[in-house]
Parts: structure tokens; sequence; C-alpha cells
């Protein structure tokens, strides 16, 4: 009887998680400090310096969610247009500070997949070559 170590699981036991790219928590917290990073080098602290650093930015995203807000849902959507137009740079740089990661991840991934296809390539080009 062949001895099998109960450490390794066979290919049928595999979860998807093991060998698919996941995105955890740990990715998430990463990202997180990106972003803020990227705050900080636009020189963003606190509340009162995202409203003096990106005002027109600001300003702009307000009156333009407040009228397509106002258009839709009268009185309710030209309030809640407006407040989330203040939000809405913060939440850009944040959306697309979290897509380039998202990005850097799977290519990464891909890359990785890649060198090991091209070698297994190149071994079996060799081992077959006549």
């Amino acid at each position: 009887m062949a001895y099998r170590s109960p450490k390794r699981p066979s290919w049928r036991q595999l979860k998807p998680s093991q060998v698919l790219p996941i995105w955890t928590a740990a990715n998430s917290n990463a990202g997180n400090i990106v972003v803020q990073e990227v705050f900080a080098h636009m020189g963003i602290a606190d509340f009162r310096t995202y409203f003096q650093r990106l005002r027109v930015v600001i300003v702009i995203c307000a009156i333009v969610e407040a009228i397509v807000g106002a258009a839709s849902y009268q009185l309710k959507g030209l309030i809640v247009g407006a407040v989330l137009g203040f939000a809405t740079p913060a939440f850009a740089i944040w959306f697309g500070t979290v897509l380039v990661l998202i990005c850097i991840f799977l290519a990464v991934y891909c890359a990785a997949w890649a060198v090991i296809l091209w070698l297994a390539w190149w071994i079996l080009g060799e081992m077959f070559a006549r």
C-alpha cells in the first residue's frame, strides 16, 4: 500500500480560491494605503484641504449632479445630487486607483501564466524536436 502525505490535497480537492487570483482584504488595504498616499501627494490631509485643493472640481461636480438629479427627481434629486457632487472627486480618485491596482494584479497573474506556458512550450519543443 502506497503512503500518501495528508498535507497535500489531490487536484480534485483544490478550491478555485487556491489557484485563481482572488482579491483579498490585504489587497484592499494596500489599495487604501495607495489612495491615502495619492491624497498626501496632492496635499490633501483633511476635509478642509480637500475642499481648498479641489474646490473648482467639487463645484463643477456638485452643479452637474444637482442638475441631473433635479431633472430626474425634482427637489430631492437636486439636494442628493449636490451632496454627492462633493464626494465625487474623492470617489473618482479612489476608483481610478483601485482600477489601476486591479489591472496590475491581473497583469502579474497573466504574465506568470505566460512564462509558465512559454517554458512548457520550450521544454516540450526541445524534447520533441527532430
